[in-house]
């Protein structure tokens, strides 16, 4: 009975977390593809001189976007962190399995997102990982051996790929 309820626990978890995964994804989005239209206007406006109305909406649609930035990511301006948890995210959806079943050695679970950072060139500490996965719903639990991610393992493809055997990820079955 209590294996079920936790294994509920971590569906619902998992659930939430790639429902926030989702609605970041979208917002993302949604202001990327904001920030090119106000990049079109700015590039027309700049093919001759605007008016001082032209000027000031598209200053306002700015400042809108840049207050819209800074309200989801916490900072100012075009927000690192916002980017640090879209390289994070991206992670998870090229290289992991997300469900209740699933659970990575943070250890093993970072080794994979560094080389995976070196294919992409760039870079994270472990800390800031670990905390952007706590942002996105993740939780992390300490079992026999060390810490252990639930709610996500690196696919079967990348841990062939790495040339391993086994780096810590388990499926509870």
């Amino acid at each position: 009975m209590k294996n079920q309820k936790m294994l509920s626990e971590l569906d619902q978890e998992t659930f939430w977390a790639m429902l926030r995964v989702a609605i970041r994804r979208e917002v993302r989005e949604a202001v990327a593809d904001e920030m090119s239209r106000l990049v079109e206007t700015f590039n027309l406006l700049s093919t001759r001189v605007p008016s001082e109305e032209e000027l000031a909406v598209s200053l306002a649609k700015l400042e809108d976007m840049s207050r819209a930035l800074n309200a989801i990511s916490g900072s100012g301006g075009l927000s690192d962190r916002l980017a640090d948890e879209g390289l994070v995210t991206s992670f998870i959806s090229d290289v992991c399995e997300i469900g209740g079943k699933f659970r990575s050695r943070s250890g093993g679970l970072f080794w994979f997102f560094e080389r995976w950072c070196k294919e992409q060139q760039t870079s994270m500490k472990q800390a800031d990982f670990s905390a952007i996965l706590r942002r996105l719903g993740y939780r992390k639990r300490r079992y026999s051996g060390g810490w252990w991610w639930l709610g996500l393992q690196v696919r079967a493809d990348w841990v062939i790929r790495s040339g391993l055997g086994d780096v810590g990820g388990h499926t509870d079955e």
